[in-house]
């Protein structure tokens, strides 16, 4: 964020308006499923592969979706603190596809 102070000269009157900048800290998200190896999305892009460290995440609830080939896609969610590590986990459930017709030949 950026913002302008004001600069005073000896006799305190305003001389000039000075740019400064505030920094706002920002926390971490550690991500890991069981098991392993799971797509992180977040905000619509994909972040990378389980386990994963994001660095510079503002702070505030956060969600992410985890996706693995046979797996069902599910999300986990949390809060980031300033200057903290946030724990995501989740343990990945199997997909259940439909059962296979028997086509056995009729006799």
């Amino acid at each position: 964020m950026v913002g302008l102070t004001n600069s005073k000269n000896r006799h305190g009157s305003t001389t000039r308006k000075t740019p400064f900048i505030l920094f706002l800290p920002t926390g971490s998200v550690k991500i890991t499923s069981a098991p392993g190896g799971a797509v992180v999305i977040g905000n619509g892009q994909e972040l990378g592969q389980t386990p994963l460290v994001i660095e510079e995440v503002k702070p505030g609830d956060v969600t992410y979706e985890l996706r693995l080939g046979g797996y069902k896609s599910t999300s986990v969610g949390g809060k980031v603190e300033p200057q903290q590590q946030s724990f995501l986990a989740a343990r990945l459930e199997k997909s259940v596809g439909p059962e296979p017709v028997n086509r056995s030949p009729i006799h």
